[in-house]
């Protein structure tokens, strides 16, 4: 998994902290949500859902919500033509406790509704006006009910209001400037299916209130993500559309490929702590960023972005896509052969050799499974991590050729140059394009052979 202090191409390699910075502002807001829903959680434990404990969850909310600088406006936009849109921070995996920023434009309102679960609601900016009611009726007659108004709030900065689960209120964004407000329910809103609503502040008939559609994750800029890979924190970008489209299409030269299609069986292994810093995107505005997004907090990831864009945004900002895979990898076994280097060899000069019978040690630095499906007759497999552990033992005098190929490029080269930066007196050489370039020369592989380089014996 890439993390930010690697190197954004064609500029210094030294790492800009900055703590003011986007990728700083997205790992605070994560711990400090991640921090008010655990105790917001041991207080229902606690004092289970009483109007007790909704004031000390209140407080929690204040607390987070009045720290204005973990919610820059920038990563809560509001769409072109839209009243407003619910951003996602947290949901447990069984969709308890969901946290979630709600921006609305002047004017967004909505009629009398209830939400069938405790609600927590406090000011980031702006104003959100509520009007609260209960319901008067006996409820003997279906699909209709009265409603009296009870008291009414504006939440702002510094204030909350609080509903229980059988409480009614209208909301009503004021003021000039849109309004960001922190929503905390005891259940996502994706999944309260007998809320209701009714369409005047008296009650008279009541419809089943609609789950909240296109509830989201907060975004960010290619600027922001550029500066992201710069800044020394860890990170991880994730490319979900398919591996084939990562490659052909082209990609930021530091994401990785976790296509939407297969993220549940990789990402566990790629990002195994859940506060990691992820930014996804795909192509840009295909829809696929945000269906990952989601499936990651619901798997408990709670510092999570999607790129505004996606890849297109990327190249439109200017920046650089690369195609192919395993790009880092592979520059960085160029960089090392043009820095160090590292003397090489082609197929048919190395077949020459061996018919000429001098003394070659070729030792392939895959792992044993890629080495089983194809190989260098004669070659003996040693995963590259181990050349410098297991060669010196294995090599007659120091004359002895030894020659590192894998599937192509990359390995040999980094394998060939280990050797060489450990001292090892003999003539050391990469195989130029590996067992790639040793068949396109016409030359035989072997298949399913098992010849592994021994490990050094104990004298």
């Amino acid at each position: 998994m890439q993390y930010a202090a690697a190197l954004v191409p064609g500029e210094s390699a030294m790492a800009v902290t900055n703590e003011n910075g986007p990728g700083a502002v997205m790992d605070r807001r994560a711990a400090a949500v991640a921090e008010t829903i655990a105790a917001i959680r041991g207080i229902e434990a606690e004092m289970g859902v009483i109007p007790a404990a909704l004031d000390k969850i209140n407080e929690k909310l204040v607390a987070l919500a009045t720290r204005t600088e973990l919610f820059p406006e920038a990563s809560f936009p509001i769409p072109e033509g839209a009243v407003g849109r619910a951003y996602r921070l947290a949901e447990d995996p069984d969709h308890r406790f969901a946290l979630y920023a709600s921006a609305g434009a002047p004017g967004r309102a909505a009629p009398p509704h209830n939400h069938t679960t405790w609600a927590v609601i406090a000011g980031v900016n702006g104003e959100e006006h509520n009007v609260f009611y209960r319901r008067t009726d006996d409820r003997s007659v279906a699909g209709e009910g009265t409603l009296e108004r009870t008291h009414e709030l504006t939440v702002v900065r510094g204030n909350a209001c609080m509903l229980m689960p059988d409480d009614f209120h209208t909301i009503e964004t004021r003021g000039p400037r849109p309004g960001l407000h922190l929503h905390m329910y005891g259940m996502s809103l994706e999944h309260l299916p007998e809320r209701i609503t009714f369409a005047a502040e008296s009650g008279g008939k009541y419809f089943i209130y609609p789950p909240n559609p296109g509830i989201t994750t907060p975004v960010v800029s290619t600027d922001e993500v550029r500066a992201m890979l710069k800044d020394g924190g860890e990170m991880a970008l994730l490319d979900v559309r398919e591996e084939g489209v990562f490659s052909d299409q082209g990609h930021p030269f530091f994401a990785n490929s976790v296509p939407l299609s297969r993220l549940e069986l990789l990402i566990r292994d790629l990002v195994p702590r859940l506060l990691t810093r992820i930014v996804v995107y795909d192509g840009g505005d295909e829809g696929l960023a945000e269906r990952a997004a989601t499936k990651l907090a619901l798997m408990g990831y709670r510092n999570l972005a999607v790129m505004a864009g996606g890849a297109r945004g990327w190249a439109a900002a200017g920046y650089e896509l690369f195609t192919g895979v395993n790009v880092p990898s592979k520059a960085f076994g160029e960089l090392v052969e043009h820095r160090c280097e590292t003397p090489h060899i082609a197929a048919s000069e190395l077949q020459r050799r061996l018919d000429a019978g001098e003394e070659v040690l070729i030792v392939d630095s895959r792992p044993i499974g890629e080495f089983r499906n194809m190989s260098i007759p004669g070659a003996f497999d040693c995963p590259g991590a181990e050349l410098v552990y297991r060669v010196p033992d294995r090599v007659p005098s120091p004359d002895t050729l030894v020659v590192v190929n894998c599937a192509g490029r990359t390995r040999s080269i980094i394998g060939a140059q280990s050797l060489r930066n450990a001292g090892l007196p003999n003539p050391i050489m990469a195989l130029e394009n590996g067992t790639m370039g040793w068949e396109l020369a016409g030359l035989d592989l072997a298949r399913g052979r098992e010849d592994a380089l021994p490990p050094p014996s104990p004298d």
